[in-house]
């Protein structure tokens, strides 16, 4: 039986098409991938933000201001700073990936001292990663 040329070509037409719905899908798949890994990382890095944030604030209401507040004046507003590296490891300001600042803002009551706190946690580009707000009181301060 003789094959004729035009089902020969045929065949080898399907057969490209079908090479190409394959580099297709496997670009699409790869994409997909790209993505889920870039979404992964951001998650990561804001979970990671609350939780450093929450700790921070934790501290502050156990132990009060004074506790994150290592300068001693706990009657002005101020903004804290706290840097972190890529591990969310304290760092230095000059090697830095993340910063949290907290801005608190003492507020006197007639029982005691209520200071109310903003975290804003960054990342070294500026993006920002979690905010949030929290109050600590003091009693007869």
């Amino acid at each position: 039986m003789k094959v004729s040329p035009t089902k020969n070509l045929g065949f080898v037409a399907g057969l490209l098409v079908n090479i190409l719905v394959f580099i297709l899908s496997c670009a699409i798949l790869a994409g997909v991938f790209g993505k889920a890994g870039q979404l992964y990382r951001e998650t990561k890095d804001k979970n990671e933000a609350a939780s450093e944030v929450y700790s921070l604030f934790a501290e502050a209401r156990a132990e009060g201001i004074a506790a994150i507040d290592k300068s001693g004046d706990v009657s002005t507003s101020r903004t804290l700073v706290y840097y972190y590296n890529k591990s969310w490891q304290p760092a230095e300001g000059g090697t830095y990936a993340y910063e949290v600042r907290l801005a608190v803002t003492p507020q006197a009551t007639a029982a005691g001292r209520l200071d109310r706190i903003e975290a804003v946690a960054t990342d070294v580009k500026g993006n920002e990663l979690c905010r949030m707000h929290t109050a600590v009181y003091a009693a007869g301060t």
